[in-house]
């Protein structure tokens, strides 16, 4: 990553798990990588042309220059906008308040942010992207997870593996699963016609939208397993449809800390 830094510095660029859809081979054990992957989150909105111009190019951009250490998901968090949800919203919300569309956050943290100011420049936006996952894939790894995927008719099953590699310290740490599409069709202001939208949030596969509690203590060595069941929706295209997991650490009554993410 640091080597396509320096190399393309001009053209600048919850824990996540990702699986196919068919089910696999319960008798092979579930493996918990240690290792970082971050969240790169673009909030985004089918009526604006901002995120029709400069936006729609600098997503494309960073999503495969990124993806190798990063999960990448577009939000449509505003109800006026096509692939509206509330989990959209709430991440929207919870990540950049206040903030219009385009934004663009890595672990939650608002990256088009400069001196203060709110920027809407892609070369600065792209290398803040860059310099906050390199920052964050040489940090300790404090936990990781996995997870076997299993779609059966309208019901989709996840079951996953949380494991701490060392002490978690006080809060509440959540797990939870999201599901994602790519190909999904659709218009967008400042795009011709119709477009292919990818990494659409569809919605959590809990009941709220940071998931479940890790009720076994967050220290070394600590592992947490609990599988999510949820059904499919007639609009998704399941052979498109990806899904991820991420683990949260609640600081607040109502505030969630992006804490890892990964990927098969």
């Amino acid at each position: 990553m640091k080597n396509l830094l320096l190399a393309g510095f001009v053209v600048l660029v919850f824990l996540f798990t990702c699986c196919t859809k068919d089910s696999e081979n319960d008798d092979i054990p579930l493996v918990v990588e240690k290792k970082n992957t971050a969240l790169l989150t673009k909030q985004t909105a089918t009526w604006c042309g901002l995120s029709g111009t400069w936006g729609w190019t600098l997503n494309a951009e960073l999503v495969p220059l990124l993806e190798p250490d990063a999960v990448c998901i577009s939000m449509y968090g505003s109800g006026a906008s096509l692939f509206y949800n509330k989990v959209s919203a709430e991440f929207c919300y919870r990540f950049s308040p206040g903030s219009g569309w385009p934004t663009f956050c890595i672990n939650a943290k608002n990256q088009m942010r400069y001196d203060g100011e709110t920027i809407s420049d892609p070369v600065i936006i792209k290398a803040n992207c860059v310099y906050a996952i390199d920052s964050f894939l040489v940090l300790p790894v404090i936990a990781n997870s996995g997870f076997k995927l299993k779609i059966a008719g309208e019901t989709i099953e996840i079951k996953t593996r949380t494991e701490f590699f060392q002490d978690g310290g006080d809060g509440e740490y959540y797990i939870c699963a999201y599901l994602v599409e790519d190909s999904v069709m659709g218009i967008q202001k400042g795009q011709t016609g119709i477009v292919q939208h990818d990494n659409v949030l569809r919605a959590s596969a809990h009941n709220t939208t940071w998931g479940e509690q890790i009720t076994s203590p967050s220290t070394a060595g600590s592992i947490f397993e609990y599988t999510f069941i949820t059904k499919t929706d007639t609009t998704w295209n399941l052979e498109k449809l990806k899904v991820f997991t991420v683990i949260w650490k609640k600081t607040g009554s109502t505030s969630y800390e992006f804490v890892n993410a990964h990927k098969h």
